[in-house]
């Protein structure tokens, strides 16, 4: 758990497109609007 942490704060904050891209790249092109209310609900985008 603490080495989970420790990475998860490392880790530099991705900017909207970048965590678009990272999800969109594992899904199908007909997914991005699922991402985007995904993004909505997080309140993200």
């Amino acid at each position: 758990m603490t080495r989970k942490v420790e990475r998860t704060t490392r880790k530099p904050v991705m900017t909207k497109d970048e965590w678009i891209a990272k999800h969109l790249r594992h899904a199908p092109a007909r997914d991005e609007e699922w991402v985007h209310r995904l993004l909505v609900l997080q309140g993200r985008a």
